[in-house]
């Protein structure tokens, strides 16, 4: 026996979805602009299947799982570049892995499935993928769900909503020791990759991503100013960074070999690309005999000096350009020594006045 559901957009706009069952199969849906046609193609639908005439030729029957993939590489991926590379990997691994299937087969069990196998299988490096990683993938694959019902009306409702995300560990709070610093910059100072120093001093000195460090070009930068203009961040809001004398001074030194051929500040060998640093880095730790620490954790190091300085969280926050300030509230118990000195302060004056 079919049924009918009335659904009221926020707009005001009124659909009604139809679902049917199908013999030994899940529902069949399908969502119409008047009750009345709804209505008439329950009831026809329901004697097509009484009478063996039914054939199953809705739009998630006719599309596979491998042609909403193409679909969405082709044309939604574009429109993130940033993400295009990465997104476009780990499409390519759900395409793998059920690509095969009629959009309609897809199930939220099919799903949790794929799910714990990505979060069991071992990455390219050797290690166990991580509950972030794996979300990611999830992330990706909902949001073509997603737009494969709203834009493409290719099924009413994507079975991602029934499957949960992993839970994730909390942020890490890496950051180098007072004994670790001048010693990984040491190292940096003498890689045989001219550019590492200057740009972990940029990490450091300023809190930027390494993305942001590495995208540099020469017009966003304003020495005279003592800023750096980034244009292109993760949040995508523009976003202005000061830079300290020492780093003007650096930069400057680095300016005298610019290559003109290029418009990036750390070009490539060949200029078209931003330099790689990955191999460089690595050197440079191991180099200076640190362990467990990422690029990234230069810029938790950088947060962590200002709010033991006393920055405030608005300050921190404009430092870092975060744009929800429970983002930057992991930085607040770096702010603990700087409070107890004020507090000593206060009760040194309290018991100073007490005396008297």
């Amino acid at each position: 026996m079919g049924s009918i559901t009335t659904r009221r957009k926020k707009d005001g706009k009124v659909s009604y979805l139809v679902r049917v069952r199908l013999r030994g199969e899940k529902h069949i849906t399908k969502t119409f602009r008047t009750r009345s046609l709804a209505q008439d193609w329950m009831v026809s639908t329901e004697a097509a299947i009484k009478e063996g005439r039914f054939h199953y030729f809705s739009e998630s029957g006719r599309h596979t799982v491998s042609d909403m993939i193409t679909r969405y590489i082709k044309y939604e991926l574009p429109k993130k570049p940033k993400s295009l590379v990465k997104q476009s990997a780990q499409l390519k691994w759900w395409n793998t892995q059920i690509g095969h299937l009629p959009l309609s087969r897809v199930t939220p069990a099919i799903l949790v499935e794929c799910r714990d196998k990505l979060a069991a299988e071992a990455t390219c490096r050797g290690g166990i993928r991580s509950s972030s990683t794996t979300n990611r993938y999830l992330a990706v694959m909902s949001h073509c769900f997603s737009v494969a019902c709203r834009e493409w009306q290719w099924l009413d409702q994507s079975p991602m909503k029934q499957v949960s995300k992993l839970r994730e560990p909390r942020g890490r709070d890496r950051i180098l020791t007072d004994d670790e610093l001048p010693v990984l910059l040491e190292a940096c100072r003498k890689s045989r990759n001219k550019v590492l120093y200057i740009v972990v001093r940029l990490a450091l000195g300023t809190g930027m991503r390494q993305g942001e460090i590495l995208n540099l070009c020469w017009k966003d930068i304003f020495l005279a100013e003592f800023k750096i203009i980034l244009r292109d961040t993760k949040n995508g809001q523009i976003r202005a960074v000061h830079l300290a004398p020492e780093l003007c001074k650096l930069l400057e030194e680095h300016a005298e070999s610019r290559r003109l051929d290029s418009f990036y500040v750390f070009p490539s060998q060949n200029g078209q690309n931003s330099v790689c640093i990955r191999t460089a880095w690595e050197n440079a730790l191991r180099v200076a005999n640190i362990e467990g620490f990422r690029f990234h954790d230069l810029r938790h190091t950088a947060a962590s000096m200002m709010a033991t300085a006393g920055a405030s969280d608005a300050e921190l926050r404009a430092f870092l350009g975060h744009l929800s300030p429970s983002q930057t509230l992991r930085y607040a118990h770096y702010r603990d020594s700087a409070m107890a000195s004020s507090v000593n302060g206060i009760n040194e004056k309290i018991a100073g006045a007490c005396s008297s």
